[in-house]
């Protein structure tokens, strides 16, 4: 039955792993490709790739409980929420990502990943306005930064949310706060983006020394090979030029849109369209009002597009965790079923073994009965002729201990009264075996409530101490016995002689006690070794 019961266990924890395990990604996605994507989306249909990508990602991260995994993926999937428009979205995931890295003991990586999530926070409380709470989170990513580049993009970061709402004299705080640490950093692109910033800072406040910074950023851009990130140099520098020098701001102006064009990114053209009107609006004005145009429905029709596809990926995680519910379902039915009939069929085993112990008792009374009926009634009647016959005194001792045996005989197996008075039974049998040559000493058998044990546990026991005792006379030559009843949880006999002892090999008569024992329920140890006496402890 233990076997059985093991090989049902290795098939549901098989079946639970091969019922919950959900595909891997494939290996042609590339992590870094779809980061690339999320920081520098084209258009919005490669956003909507990307956060298909993480939800899988996110998905088997789930799978083989991999944490960092899973937060990482929860951090992307906010930042291009974000992105699309959907900022309550992009916070409640980004607050959850935050909830899930609390959850768990600290870490490097975990730490790292707190502040990105700080850092998008940050982000999308400065897209809403809320300055005071986005530059309290960029202070919390500021306290925990660990390299010269996490605290210039922060410091940069918080010159931005100030440039939001033309606090322009915090913003160039914070920039040359970040300006300083050029010298230590060896991102290019970084670099560039912070003298650009500050070009366009100080374009904003009429600073002339903005030419400078504005150049020198698009120089070190085209010298790392970087045209395409020129973009946003190249529309600053335009518009820096667009009250003191036309023919140079168009100049910037159309490299600027040819990036744009080459991106085919509508936000950038637009932006760069509308300088452009404002130099030759005839040439294009119109341009930028069918882009803007386009702009406006790609984006509504986008918006849908990804609401339509988020409710999708919702309404097929709903669907795999209902399926998911049903199988646990049906598999912890399946257990309790199995459970149930293991459970059954030990206790029929009990009740057999039970069962077998009553028809042992009925048989050895029923032999009892028979030979104090039969065969000694008939022995006493062949002593009493034999007497009368006047027959030798051997024929009579001959006679006699057939006698005395079939009693001994009938006695072993007699019916026992458990009714009433237990312990009186009990020290009548001991009392039967305390002689001139052995003395049985017992203790707290007075103590015992009797009465609280079944009649079959009574039988039993009565027949072990019989059994045991009879051995003590055939062969252990004791000269002292000792008794111990005690009673808490279960009912403790302990049997101690000491007499010669023996080998304990355990042969019909141990074996039977034991058959007895277990039949009940209870528990029977020998404990001996030649010249060193016999112990036995009994539970039941």
């Amino acid at each position: 039955m233990k076997s059985t019961f093991f090989s049902f266990l290795f098939f549901i924890i098989a079946f639970h792993i091969k019922a919950f395990s959900v595909n891997i990604p494939a290996v042609s996605d590339s992590l870094n490709y779809y980061i690339q994507i999320v920081d520098q989306p084209q258009n919005a249909d490669e956003l909507i790739k990307a956060y298909k990508f993480f939800v899988r990602k996110k998905e088997f991260a789930e799978s083989i409980n991999d944490i960092n995994s899973v937060v990482y993926a929860n951090i992307q999937l906010s930042r291009i929420e974000l992105k699309i428009g959907l900022p309550y979205e992009s916070e409640i995931l980004a607050v959850k990502a935050l909830e899930q890295i609390n959850a768990h003991p600290d870490s490097i990586y975990l730490n790292t990943l707190k502040n990105s999530v700080y850092n998008h926070l940050g982000i999308l409380y400065r897209s809403q306005k809320n300055i005071s709470k986005s530059i309290e989170l960029y202070h919390k990513v500021l306290s925990q930064a660990n390299s010269v580049r996490d605290t210039a993009i922060v410091f940069n970061n918080m010159s931005n949310a100030y440039k939001d709402v033309a606090d322009y004299a915090k913003a160039k705080k914070e920039l040359i706060k970040a300006y300083q640490l050029i010298p230590r950093l060896s991102d290019v692109s970084l670099k560039a983006k912070i003298l650009d910033n500050l070009g366009a800072l100080k374009l904003k406040i009429g600073d002339s020394s903005a030419i400078y910074d504005l150049k020198k950023a698009l120089n070190l851009l085209l010298k790392n090979g970087d045209t395409v990130k020129a973009y946003y140099n190249y529309k600053n520098l335009a518009n820096y030029y667009l009250t003191k020098d036309t023919l140079k701001a168009k100049s910037f102006g159309l490299k600027a849109y040819a990036i744009a064009n080459s991106m085919n990114n509508l936000s950038n053209k637009r932006d760069v369209l509308a300088i452009l009107s404002e130099l030759d609006a005839k040439t294009y004005f119109k341009t930028f009002m069918e882009v803007d145009r386009v702009l406006s429905n790609r984006k509504a029709l986008q918006a849908n597009k990804f609401a339509l596809m988020k409710y999708d990926v919702s309404k097929k995680e709903k669907e795999l965790q209902e399926k998911e519910q049903q199988t646990r379902l049906y598999l912890y039915l399946v257990l309790l079923i199995v459970l149930i009939t293991i459970a059954f069929f030990y206790i029929l085993s009990v009740k057999h073994k039970k069962d077998r112990l009553k028809q042992v008792l009925q048989t050895e009374s029923r032999i009892s009965k028979k030979i104090h009926d039969e065969v000694a009634n008939d022995m006493y009647q062949i002593m009493v002729k034999a007497q009368a016959q006047e027959q030798t005194n051997i024929l009579l001792d001959d006679l006699e201990a057939v006698y005395l045996k079939t009693r001994d005989i009938s006695k072993e197996n007699s019916v026992i009264n458990t009714s009433q008075n237990f312990k009186e039974t009990l020290q009548d049998l001991i009392a039967s075996y305390d002689t001139s040559d052995v003395n049985i000493v017992t203790q707290g058998l007075s103590k015992i409530p009797w009465q609280s044990l079944s009649h079959l546990k009574k039988v039993t026991l009565y027949r072990v101490l019989q059994e045991l005792l009879t051995n003590m006379k055939k062969h252990s030559k004791a000269s002292l016995v000792m008794l111990v009843f005690n009673k808490e949880a279960k009912l403790n006999v302990k049997y101690t002689d000491n007499g010669v002892g023996c080998s304990l090999i355990k042969q019909s008569g141990l074996q039977n006690m034991e058959t007895r024992i277990k039949a009940i329920q209870g528990s029977i140890t020998f404990e001996t070794r030649k010249q060193a006496g016999f112990k036995a402890n009994i539970l039941i």
